[in-house]
């Protein structure tokens, strides 16, 4: 039979186990049981590009009558028209098997901080001899432009000597690669400034001729964590058993009866209150032994009296005094201290 120190020491075992695996699994359930990872599959480039010749009046500056981007700058007054051409291109990575671009466009004219007008599709072809698809092109005529913005002047009572013609894009590509099917928006756009500077004078700025966006190709893969889903089992499980085991081992426990003490010390450390030290016997002429210390000790609790305890060579003795009798418990060292 398990000894009741022993069957303590495995109860408080076991339930210092259950505590860690009841913490484990609620560690492991606060787990994510999926992870989303993002793979890159390719890329791809949007790339818009503008492109211009401005035709002049005869004049000393240049001495020629047209000029193209970086070949000097547009003054207001020797500009008589531009002509401005877009192109869309796209770099995928991997290769397109098939493509398609659409283009929306449309045209702002602006007075900072006094007007905006949004032009008409009727209005921008009228004006810019808007044409094209995705790619098109327009031409503006300086001394018309400059006649249809005193005119919205005219109207609201400013004066405008510097304003702004914007070009706004929407391209859709939808383009079929072997990895996966592209579709996205690209939003470039192009400012046509009529500018007035102390340093430089009036003159008109086209920028930015170039306009790129990189862009990656991905897929999201969810992965389900294996793992994370194994060790629930098995610390849910392990919790369970080791509950159902302490229950037990506790029940046992409870049912096992007090700890016999293993030393003297230990015997009269439980009775520290009721026993005395004697240095020898108690001398009475009626002596009555009983069965057991316990018994004894039940004695000197009823009569509120002390036991007494002396000992010789290996024998220990325990003596209660009533009157002329004592009560007496004799025993081994051996036996006083073997466990039941």
């Amino acid at each position: 039979m398990i000894k009741k120190s022993t069957l303590r020491i495995i109860t408080i075992a076991v339930a210092i186990i259950a505590a860690i695996l009841a913490a484990s699994a609620y560690y492991s359930y606060q787990l994510p049981t999926t992870q989303t990872e993002t793979l890159r599959l390719g890329a791809y480039r949007h790339v818009a590009t503008y492109d211009y010749v401005a035709y002049l009046k005869p004049n000393i500056i240049y001495g020629f009558t047209t000029l193209r981007p970086g070949e000097g700058i547009l003054y207001t007054s020797l500009v008589d028209n531009i002509s401005i051409s877009f192109e869309y291109n796209s770099i995928i990575n991997p290769s397109a098997t098939n493509r398609s671009v659409e283009n929306q466009v449309w045209m702002q004219l602006e007075s900072p901080g006094k007007w905006m007008k949004n032009l008409t599709a009727a209005e921008a072809l009228d004006l810019f001899k808007l044409s094209g698809g995705s790619e098109y092109a327009l031409q503006i005529d300086n001394a018309a432009l400059n006649a249809y913005v005193k005119a919205i002047d005219s109207e609201v009572g400013t004066s405008s000597l510097a304003y702004n013609l914007k070009v706004y894009n929407n391209i859709s590509l939808v383009a079929v690669t072997p990895v996966k099917t592209i579709s996205d928006s690209f939003y470039p756009q192009l400012t046509i400034g009529f500018k007035q500077d102390n340093n430089l004078g009036r003159y008109i700025s086209i920028e930015p001729l170039v306009s790129t966006e990189v862009n990656e190709i991905t897929e999201t893969q969810e992965t389900t964590l294996v793992w994370v889903l194994n060790q629930r089992i098995a610390t849910l499980v392990g919790t369970i058993l080791s509950l159902i085991a302490f229950a037990a081992l506790a029940f046992l426990y409870t049912k096992s009866g007090p700890i016999e003490p293993r030393t003297v010390d230990d015997v009269l450390a439980q009775y520290k209150d009721m026993i005395m030290k004697a240095a020898q016997e108690p001398a009475v002429k009626t002596a009555v032994t009983v069965s057991s210390l316990g018994d004894l000790i039940k004695m000197a609790e009823i009569l509120a009296k002390p036991v007494l305890h002396s000992t010789k060579e290996d024998e220990h003795t325990f003596s209660l005094v009533e009157g002329d009798i004592k009560y007496q418990y004799r025993v081994k060292e051996a036996e006083l201290t073997k466990r039941k």
